[in-house]
């Protein structure tokens, strides 16, 4: 998601394979997983900023990460959220860092 193609050219394959696993929220994907036996991030159904959500935004980030099943952050440039699911909802807050 990030474009660093500097590190991209010089990192070796163990390099860019963990950082691939960093910004899919290991920890994200694996919720994911066991709550709707999906296998990637690829099969959600919205897509915003770099979070990719199962359920429609909810539009009340605190509401969302008090209930949230699980928490991921991932990174798009500068950008960098942090996403959350609970049942029935998601959302997401982001900030340039």
């Amino acid at each position: 998601m990030t474009s660093d193609t500097e590190q991209t050219q010089n990192g070796s394959a163990s390099s860019i394979a963990g950082r691939v696993m960093r910004e899919l929220g290991v920890r994200g994907l694996a919720a994911a997983i066991g709550l709707f036996g999906r296998s990637t991030p690829a099969e959600a159904l919205y897509q915003e900023a770099c979070c990719e959500l199962y359920y429609p935004p909810l539009g009340n980030y605190t509401y969302c990460a008090r209930n949230a099943t699980y928490t991921w952050y991932c990174q798009y440039g500068y950008l960098q959220c942090t996403c959350c699911e609970c049942p029935g909802c998601s959302d997401y807050t982001c900030y340039y860092g």
